[in-house]
């Protein structure tokens, strides 16, 4: 049936609402658009099935109260590992990611599964007064899936909060140049990354990422986690003795239970701004509804990032919606997504690379960026565009490096970073 009841997050029906499955055949008849309310705001929608509010009005909840965020404070301290046989000593907060991760030096034994020589140092992650979140990267982690960040270890504070201990990752070129990535490691991160993907969704135990943006791909770059010199990391750069790491899983979800709520996550994740507008809340008849993930509203995410890390610009400029701020920079997100804006800037892209590669860059960028899901391809159907069209060679490194490699440009040098 079409219209059935609309069940709250406790699983008891909301009285006096009604929720309707609307497609794209009911929107272009018109006796059934005459029984929506604010028919037109769904028109801005690209799923071709969608929830829309009908009749009668659901008692508003209370508002929960806000609780400041705890202050995570382990600068100094000495966590000891379950088995007793490392030490991690607590350093500084790392710059950009959100305060709950922290570098460490281990003291002990530095030999972990997976790695081929110990590790020095590490990254301690912890969420304090949110175990299930923890808990849920912990589970997602020791999947053994290709293309995260790797958990070498896991226990709990002295205070009980629980906590990962991650390998410690570099950053980007443009993160750690503060500049453009190069077209040719661009595409490299993208390529290697979308083949991650792949492998992601495909897998028996298959995740969705929900959170994929610059920010959260980091290069692996050998096993010890310790800091390497510009020369060295333009070295291995160029010789592709790198690969591109998801380093950031908070907000990714188990693909099969995801798909069992049909792709409904209960909230906003991910950055605004890389999201796909089937996962952008929509203001419907006064109340939020929130989108929609699957596997390629993480292929959109990805080839977003393609676009700001070889262009250099976020998505969307050209609006002027960066000018707003806070809640209203999010809502107006929201509205430029669902009203299918193009968020890409071709006089970027003809500043950086020629001609020919702009034009197969936006070929990728119209199949990845497709407004509706159903149009959009899969990781697969997109890396054996993305092959064919960049002249990718297989490439088999000794130890933590690139599978394929483009070859339509020439990689980076110590110029392209101005070192």
């Amino acid at each position: 049936p079409l219209i059935r009841e609309a069940i709250g997050p406790d699983g008891a029906p909301l009285p006096g609402d009604r929720l309707v499955e609307v497609d794209a055949a009911m929107l272009r008849d018109e006796q059934a658009r005459a029984q929506l309310i604010d028919w037109r705001e769904v028109l801005a929608r690209p799923l071709p099935r969608q929830l829309v509010l009908l009749e009668g009005t659901a008692p508003e909840p209370e508002p929960e109260p806000e609780v400041e965020p705890e202050q995570v404070e382990l600068g100094g301290q000495m966590l000891l590992s379950d088995d007793m046989a490392r030490a991690y000593q607590i350093g500084a907060a790392r710059a950009g990611e959100g305060g709950n991760r922290f570098d460490v030096t281990i003291q002990g034994d530095g030999s972990f599964p997976g790695l081929r020589e110990p590790a020095e140092q590490a990254v301690v992650e912890v969420a304090p007064g949110k175990p299930d979140v923890i808990e849920r990267e912990r589970d997602l982690l020791s999947r053994g899936l290709p293309g995260l960040v790797r958990l070498l270890d896991s226990g709990k504070t002295g205070g009980g909060e629980p906590y990962l201990v991650l390998e410690r990752l570099v950053a980007s070129p443009s993160a750690r140049f503060r500049r453009k990535t190069d077209p040719a490691t661009a595409l490299d991160i993208f390529l290697n990354a979308l083949e991650d993907l792949r492998r992601l969704h495909g897998a028996s135990q298959g995740v969705v990422l929900c959170g994929i943006d610059p920010g959260a791909i980091q290069l692996r770059m050998g096993d010890r986690g310790v800091d390497i010199d510009d020369s060295t990391y333009l070295q291995r750069l160029a010789s592709g003795d790198w690969c591109p790491v998801f380093a950031r899983i908070a907000d990714a979800r188990d693909k099969r239970l995801l798909a069992l709520e049909r792709g409904a996550a209960g909230e906003q994740l991910g950055s605004p701004i890389y999201l796909a507008p089937e996962t952008a809340p929509i203001l419907l008849s006064g109340r939020v509804l929130q989108g929609h993930y699957s596997p390629k509203s993480d292929v959109y995410a990805l080839t977003l990032t393609l676009y700001t890390l070889i262009a250099g610009r976020f998505p969307y400029e050209k609006t002027g919606v960066y000018q707003l701020q806070g809640a209203e920079l999010q809502a107006a997100l929201s509205r430029i997504k669902h009203e299918h804006i193009d968020p890409i800037d071709p006089d970027a892209l003809a500043t950086v690379v020629d001609d020919q590669t702009r034009e197969r860059l936006e070929r990728l960028f119209r199949m990845g960026l497709a407004p509706d899901p159903n149009l959009r391809p899969s990781a697969q159907a997109l890396l054996r565009v993305a092959r064919q069209a960049f002249d990718v060679r297989e490439h088999q490194p000794e130890g933590p490096g690139l599978r394929m490699r483009q070859g339509r440009l020439p990689g980076p040098t110590a110029a392209s970073y101005g070192v």
